[in-house]
């Protein structure tokens, strides 16, 4: 699974080791997510946007070094009156 970043700012550049221009359309895979399997992982969050629910956890991915780093995550689906999903807020802090 592959999660897209459209808007950044220079705490996650500085985490990821991307410049802001380097990370316009660029796709990120997620490595690691807390210890579970990664299907689990993918079908938790899956279900959780697809509810319009709000998903919280930790979400390792890989610096532009290859070294892993862990970011706290939120996702929050945005839905239109008719409960479809329209976008979706992802913030992110490091831990």
């Amino acid at each position: 699974a592959f999660l897209k970043n459209y808007l950044f700012d220079d705490y996650f550049c500085e985490i990821s080791g991307y410049r802001k221009d380097e990370l316009i359309g660029i796709t990120f895979r997620i490595e690691e997510t807390d210890k579970k399997t990664f299907f689990t992982f993918y079908k938790e969050v899956r279900t959780a946007i697809q509810r319009g629910i709000i998903w919280r956890g930790e979400i390792g991915n890989r610096h532009k070094n290859g070294n892993l780093y862990w970011i706290s995550t939120v996702i929050v689906p945005i839905l239109d009156s008719g409960s479809n999903k329209i976008k979706l807020i992802i913030l992110s802090l490091s831990t």
